[in-house]
């Protein structure tokens, strides 16, 4: 996401309140932006929006110390006799009393992190859950805020720490506060460890969705007796245990749903048509992931797939050794992932085209331009707020995703009663539910004609998946591990 507006400091305050009233948005990452702040110094304006905040140079100092907005990058000089050289020694100072400010915070963040540690929890009162989140992350912060909400269904103190509003950053501090204040016995952290700042008995519970550097890397992992991991993906376990953790404290975890975001809606009519919703990638970003991909080694790949042969990380490796390519595991990984998605997406266009079967693409934008066929059936991208429906007008819901059978996209179609028809990659997975009677397996094109034109449906419902995979479950598993390990430090009466 490209912006052309930052959070700017002004001198001249009205430019900052006309500023601030075009509500414009400043870029965060490249999907999630941000409410553009003004702030101003001068005379304090009255009736001015949220975003336009009124801060002598004087105040900025302790203003930085403790806010959770975040810092200007830029100064406003409109409309004011500063000179060149005038704003080159305005700008620089206050840079340095910004500077300034950021290590007093530190020394508050630090101040926190020492008075967390020594917090002991006290195990005779009602369990409490903490859950830190970031606005400007596009799926974590969904989770946490689920996984909370799941906990104060079943009626235990859970809080997910979240910015109040689109102008505060991602500070620690404001997460040492509301932990230090809510005092915890449990903390659930995705992707993150954070297991440094609280104390030795909290029980600390770790979601890798994402293969994050710290699992990739030689980086060691600072351990806790009381840290358990949940990953994503079960390939990861190797990872952790390389790292010296206990398998026993590794569990595998697929994605969720929240039941009241997925469900069937009869007030949407379902068709008699197929949808799939996700990325199709194009040969530019093959080539930007996987630079050493040639014209034949592309050709053996796809070949391995259309043959039926197992597209398992020896065959792969196969080719790659046979054309003296150097590789890592992260390649076969993302090889999985990229050809077997765009082999089904070609696959499913030739056969709605043939069968005259309603099919519909969501997700991407990269091809469309240069592939005819998905042209015709891309229909752009789609808001997630808008999958729920879209899941429930369709009969038949296409999932392909490398080895990984346990999707957020499986669970979210299933709950909506769309069918899931997914790449039979069940060979090559390493997870241990499979579904195998609840959805429709394809490996070749003609199995996946035969689910369209046949109208195949699974032998068993489908619709428990959704059941299994629900943030409730989740929440049971956090406590049923939570009880089973603090049964063992439980000291007798």
């Amino acid at each position: 996401m490209v912006s052309k507006f930052q959070d700017t400091y002004f001198l001249d305050a009205k430019i900052a309140l006309e500023t601030a009233k075009q509500k414009n948005r400043v870029a965060r990452t490249s999907a999630v932006d941000g409410l553009q702040i003004c702030y101003y110094a001068g005379e304090k304006l009255h009736k001015t929006p949220k975003n336009c905040i009124h801060l002598p140079l004087e105040e900025v100092f302790t203003y930085f110390q403790t806010t959770m907005n975040r810092f200007p990058t830029i100064i406003s000089y409109d409309n004011t006799p500063f000179k060149v050289k005038e704003q080159k020694l305005f700008s620089r100072k206050l840079a340095e009393i910004i500077e300034a400010a950021k290590m007093e915070r530190l020394y508050i963040i630090n101040d926190y992190i020492r008075k967390i540690r020594l917090y002991q929890p006290d195990f005779s009162k009602p369990l409490r859950i903490f859950l830190p989140a970031c606005r400007e992350t596009t799926v974590m912060q969904y989770a946490a805020g689920n996984i909370a909400k799941a906990f104060k269904e079943m009626g235990y103190k859970a809080k997910c720490y979240i910015q109040k509003n689109d102008m505060e950053s991602c500070c620690p501090l404001g997460v040492l506060k509301s932990i230090y204040k809510f005092k915890p016995h449990i903390t659930i952290n995705i992707n993150h460890l954070n297991n440094h700042y609280i104390h030795e008995d909290v029980y600390n519970f770790i979601w890798y969705q994402d293969p994050m550097n710290v699992l990739l890397s030689e980086e060691k992992l600072p351990h806790r007796q009381r840290d358990t991991y949940f990953i994503y993906l079960n390939e990861w376990k190797d990872l952790l245990v390389k790292k010296g953790i206990e398998p026993d404290a590794i569990y595998p975890q697929y994605s969720c749903i929240n039941k009241d975001d997925f469900f069937i809606d009869d007030k949407v009519t379902r068709e008699n048509k197929i949808v799939f919703a996700g990325t199709y990638y194009t040969n530019e970003y093959i080539q930007l992931m996987l630079p050493f991909i040639n014209q034949n080694i592309n050709k053996k790949l796809y070949s391995l797939i259309e043959d039926g042969i197992d597209f398992s990380s020896r065959n792969i490796s196969k080719v790659l050794v046979a054309d003296k390519v150097n590789f890592i595991d992260k390649d076969i990984l993302y090889i999985q992932q990229m050809y077997i998605r765009n082999k089904t997406i070609a696959w499913i266009i030739e056969i709605c085209h043939k069968l005259n079967f309603d099919l519909e693409l969501y997700g991407w934008a990269g091809d469309k331009h240069q592939n005819k066929n998905i042209q015709k059936y891309y229909k752009g991208s789609l808001p997630h707020s808008e999958m729920k429906n879209l899941y429930n007008s369709s009969k038949y819901t296409l999932l392909s995703s490398g080895r990984t059978i346990n999707t957020q996209r499986l669970a979210e179609s299933a709950a909506c009663g769309s069918i899931p028809v997914i790449f039979d990659s069940r060979n090559i997975t390493l997870e241990e539910e499979t579904w195998d009677n609840e959805v429709l397996y394809f490996k070749s094109k003609k199995e996946l004609k035969n689910i369209l034109k046949r109208q195949l449906e699974p032998k068993k419902n489908f619709k428990k998946i959704a059941k299994a995979l629900s943030y409730r479950n989740l929440a049971k598993k956090v406590l049923g591990i939570y009880k089973k390990e603090h049964k063992k430090v439980m000291k007798p009466i």
